[in-house]
């Protein structure tokens, strides 16, 4: 249970070792941890009984297919920063997140997302990542129908608003 709404206890599939993984991107690690919404979130998603893994941007491609395969679900934290020329720097123009989304595909696995809203956190500019998919490699340009496809929950982070919300993405 997290606060007043009862998460049901989750069943892993044969041979799955996570419910979830989530992909994110991580801009700029020396100003901080601009990855917080997800961690945040990692957090309480395994409050609630789930096994969840986050890959960084440096994963090799086998470290890769080996997480994703071993989930349930890719979880695509989409959370936006600036980099210090003031660019953009968003969840698709990541070769890691090009690749996680190619093999959750491959390997049939339930691709969902949420969106950050949390200004500390960085919210997602939807142009600014079309315009990622569309400029960047092959792989990106393949991997900009999850932009359309994929239903983004807005993550909620208001304590009364916490259970509600880790319950929606549980289901």
């Amino acid at each position: 249970m997290i606060g007043l709404v009862q998460v049901p206890p989750l069943a892993l599939g044969t041979g799955l070792r996570y419910h979830f993984a989530i992909c994110h991107h991580l801009s700029l690690p020396e100003d901080g941890d601009p990855s917080s919404g997800a961690n945040e979130l990692r957090q309480q998603l395994c409050a609630v009984g789930c096994s969840v893994a986050c890959l960084r941007p440096d994963s090799t491609t086998s470290e890769i297919a080996d997480c994703i395969t071993a989930s349930q679900c890719l979880l695509l934290y989409l959370g936006g920063q600036q980099s210090r020329s003031s660019e953009y720097q968003g969840l698709f123009g990541s070769p890691c997140c090009h690749e996680q989304l190619r093999v959750a595909q491959l390997s049939e696995r339930i691709i969902i997302g949420v969106k950050e809203t949390s200004e500390a956190c960085g919210p997602p500019d939807f142009d600014a990542e079309e315009r990622l998919c569309s400029a960047g490699s092959e792989e990106a340009t393949r991997c900009a129908w999850a932009l359309k496809q994929v239903c983004f929950m807005e993550r909620r982070t208001a304590v009364h608003e916490i259970p509600a919300f880790i319950s929606d993405v549980v289901r």
